[in-house]
């Protein structure tokens, strides 16, 4: 992770975590020094990444308190709030606690590593309007640079509880409202993507005017290139269960290589994929 040329006989250690703590009981003065650098050197590159996304995003981002534990690596973000679309939308996220962990060797080299976020007692609202307007940011910059990147980014584990999502479509208009969210992402290395499991409880689905029914959800699905991709999805609501599932039709796909839970109609790259089984029983 870094380079140097030693002129005398140098005695070097990198210290293992229960090493650091032996340090800071055996010898408080240094291990703090220590500590405090680390944190400081994490901070610093957490405060990069968030900096970054925003740019991305181009939404204004309010933080209620932040703070790092006495495990080298771990921060904790209070009452986070990303603003909608405009001043007077709803805000896209708020989250009343996220714990982030991160390797502390990732302070000395351009490869952050973070190992997990959890998020407690979140709500994210997505609003669209007539014309394709919609409230999500912008997740990816605007001019992607071509070549190896200078600084990356790998995020290993997510689990978020507590959770409620709602989308309003003012256009429809229909609205959906997930509570009780739960939401467990993972990053696979043998596929290069995304995998998880989602599931809600007390749900709710109003269409127009219509009477608003409760909805529960259990579901499989994948992540890759900013398409999700379901696996499988169970939706009990009232009077109804649906079970919808996704096999290809044939071995390969030369178009997308997903698969794409479509209920019968062809995936949107091309031509070989669809839902193998989509079934209601009442």
């Amino acid at each position: 992770f870094a380079t140097c040329i030693a002129t005398d006989t140098t005695v070097f250690a990198v210290p293992t975590r229960d090493a650091m703590a032996n340090l800071i009981l055996e010898n408080p003065s240094l291990g703090s020094k220590l500590l405090i650098k680390l944190v400081t050197m994490l901070s610093q590159r957490l405060r990069q990444t968030s900096a970054r996304l925003l740019q991305y995003m181009e939404r204004p981002m309010h933080i209620g308190r932040l703070s790092a534990k006495l495990t080298p690596g771990v921060f904790v973000v209070e009452d986070l709030l990303i603003e909608g679309l405009t001043p007077t939308d709803r805000p896209f996220l708020k989250a009343k606690k996220i714990e982030v962990r991160l390797p502390w060797w990732t302070a000395f080299n351009r490869k952050l590593i973070i190992e997990s976020v959890t998020l407690t007692d979140w709500e994210m609202v997505i609003e669209s309007w007539p014309g394709g307007r919609h409230s999500f940011p912008k997740v990816m910059p605007k001019n992607r640079r071509t070549g190896p990147s200078r600084f990356t980014t790998t995020l290993r584990d997510v689990l978020a509880t507590r959770g409620q999502f709602t989308y309003d479509d003012h256009a429809t208009p229909w609205s959906t409202v997930a509570r009780d969210l739960t939401l467990k992402l993972y990053r696979s290395e043998p596929t290069n993507d995304y995998r998880g499991t989602a599931t809600i409880t007390n749900g709710t689905v109003q269409i127009q005017a219509y009477q608003p029914f409760r909805v529960d959800m259990q579901s499989r699905f994948s992540l890759n290139g900013g398409k999700v991709h379901f696996d499988r999805m169970d939706l009990t609501s009232d009077g109804a269960r649906t079970v919808g599932t996704a096999k290809p039709t044939q071995p390969g796909c030369r178009s997308c290589g997903k698969t794409q839970v479509s209920m019968g109609r062809r995936c949107q790259a091309g031509r070989c994929w669809t839902a193998k089984r989509a079934t209601t029983s009442t």
